[in-house]
């Protein structure tokens, strides 16, 4: 019975480490190919290794960051996210000034109508913008 479960454990390690490395496959396609000069990469020669002719170090990289402006693009993405979040969840945390009455009841207090004080959103997002 041991052996049995210690082998079912080994086959279940075996297959689940499979599943991982084809999960990661493509990610490790994509930085290979990502190390090969501009043009060089084909529909035939896509899943090749980067050859010396082929291979251009970390140049892509350097054009990306300095050329193409990628800081300022991740500024700017960065910008818009912390802005979009706040947008989302300050007027949710603070709406209870557009309430029904029935809802402005004290945490310890039941509410007037029935149970939908639950669902008030000072008691979701605990968060005070």
């Amino acid at each position: 019975m041991i052996k049995q479960k210690k082998l079912w454990d080994n086959t279940l390690t075996v297959i689940m480490a499979l599943l991982c490395l084809l999960w990661i496959y493509p990610i490790v396609l994509i930085l290979l190919n990502s190390l090969k000069k501009e043009g060089t990469f084909t529909t035939s020669t896509v899943f090749q290794l980067p050859t010396s002719e082929t291979f251009a170090g970390l140049s892509n990289y350097v054009y990306g960051v300095i050329k193409m402006g990628f800081l300022s693009s991740l500024g700017y993405s960065l910008v818009i996210t912390v802005s979009s979040a706040l947008a989302a969840f300050c007027p949710q945390t603070n709406s209870g000034l557009f309430l029904p009455a029935s809802w402005h009841t004290s945490p310890g207090q039941p509410s007037q109508t029935g149970s939908h004080n639950l669902f008030h959103p000072r008691r979701i997002l605990p968060c005070r913008c």
